[in-house]
């Protein structure tokens, strides 16, 4: 089994030890104190010199862990010994294997907290440029701080820029920053630094450097020609989003007294909370809502790159979410959804095929009027981030002056094309059938 294979396989609640929750409470404690005061720059150096510390633990703890995996398959391949003896061979690989992913998913809760101390001071809408490579795929975090040659002077600029008085955060201790060592926050735009401890060149240094450049005059320029491989890339603003987090922690409070809760947010969408012993998938195949999509919320990277729920959870409900002891869901009734579109003169499809979730456009006879697929990232933040179907269905919707087709990249950045693709054309709603478009005979109309 490869490390790839061992990462974030559903192990089920993490059922940490005493010492797992003390620290968890020390990193809860430290973020909430930073968000009331984020001008407390020591603080934010404390909380990572916290998670610091947690991580290099887990980073050892996956290396020892390692080293025994491999001995004890040597001696399995070499060793003449009796079944069963070798059967309970095999369960200590398999529990060391069980270790290993256990830890990694302490590093990706760590470093959860990182990205919430990011988040104090950036926007996650901001924050994502920095999660993606040169072809717009994720990047590959950075690997392992212990042991890392230039770590020592990366903590050197991060404790000189705190003592400047600008609010900075190390990419090694978030699992959302990936571009760049140090990230400066305190302006408009999050500024992302190298620190090379040497002179040395090569390939992969001029990738890097290539792409951070990229991403500074991305941010100056509000825009680039060529952006990640995609002409014309234009920022634009968006309103801020209505967010019912206090609604999702108030029904996940009463789920903790009472072992299950539900609560709606606006009509269409609504939320439910129960504790691991209750029955709430039960509940959820119980309600059979036709053409509702479940959202279950569990704290692994598929929460990436969304603000992060070390910031959207009080204290209490943090915890309970991270040891497992409480389950989430977001229902969003689809028909609802695209029933909101509608009203705003945009006809709307659901898809959900694993890469996009809708297909928007404003005249179903003839897509070069505007046609554009929202991407899965951008729906899902309507469950992680706790926002509202009104709002987005406003923010996505067609206005009267839009009659460009936009492209499949979170409605913005647009591409101009001459005519709309045939799987465009052809797509279906994913739950009731409904075509994305009025299916005409080209050559007839020729």
């Amino acid at each position: 089994m490869t490390d790839k294979q061992m990462e974030f396989i559903d192990e089920g609640p993490l059922q940490p030890i005493h010492r797992d929750l003390s620290n968890l409470r020390c990193a809860i404690h430290l973020l909430e104190a930073l968000r009331s005061d984020p001008d407390d720059l020591q603080r934010l150096l404390a909380l990572q010199r916290f998670l610091h510390n947690r991580i290099c633990g887990r980073e050892r703890h996956i290396a020892r862990l390692r080293l025994l995996c491999a001995r004890q398959r040597a001696s399995l391949r070499t060793g003449r010994r009796e079944k069963a003896d070798s059967n309970a061979l095999k369960r200590r690989i398999d529990l060391c294997y069980i270790m290993v992913r256990t830890s990694k998913r302490w590093l990706f809760i760590w470093k959860s907290f990182g990205d919430g101390a990011a988040c104090v001071y950036q926007s996650p809408y901001n924050l994502k440029h920095l999660f993606y490579d040169h072809n717009y795929e994720v990047k590959e975090d950075a690997g392992n701080i212990t042991g890392k040659a230039g770590f020592a002077k990366e903590w050197e600029y991060l404790e000189w820029a705190i003592r400047e008085g600008v609010p900075s955060v190390l990419a090694d201790l978030t699992n959302m920053i990936r571009t760049g060592d140090l990230c400066l926050l305190a302006a408009e735009d999050p500024f992302p630094m190298e620190i090379k401890t040497s002179q040395t060149s090569g390939a992969r240094n001029a990738r890097q450097h290539r792409n951070l450049l990229e991403v500074l005059a991305f941010y100056e320029n509000d825009g680039a020609e060529n952006f990640r491989g995609i002409p014309k890339v234009t920022r634009r603003s968006v309103s801020l989003a209505p967010s019912y987090e206090r609604v999702m922690n108030d029904c996940i409070a009463a789920a903790r007294i009472d072992g299950l809760a539900s609560a709606t947010a606006e009509t269409g969408l609504h939320y439910v909370a129960w504790q691991s012993r209750a029955d709430g998938v039960g509940l959820l195949d119980a309600l059979n809502l036709k053409g509702t999509l479940a959202w279950l919320l569990t704290p692994t990277p598929n929460w990436l790159p969304c603000s992060p729920f070390t910031l959207s959870l009080t204290s209490d409900n943090l915890l309970s979410f991270v040891t497992g002891e409480i389950t989430m869901c977001v229902l969003i009734d689809t028909n609802h959804l695209k029933s909101l579109f509608h009203q705003r003169g945009t006809h709307a499809i659901m898809l959900m095929d694993g890469t996009f979730a809708m297909q928007l456009c404003r005249d179903a006879s003839d897509l070069m009027k505007g046609v554009d697929r929202v991407n899965e990232l951008l729906f899902a933040r309507i469950a992680l981030e706790f926002q509202s179907l009104e709002w987005f269905a406003e923010q996505y919707s067609y206005k009267p002056a839009e009659t460009i087709p936009l492209t499949p990249a979170e409605v913005m950045p647009r591409i101009y094309l001459r005519e709309a693709p045939d799987d465009w054309v052809q797509a279906v709603d994913c739950y009731d059938g409904t075509p994305g478009a009025m299916q005409v005979d080209r050559d007839v109309e020729d």
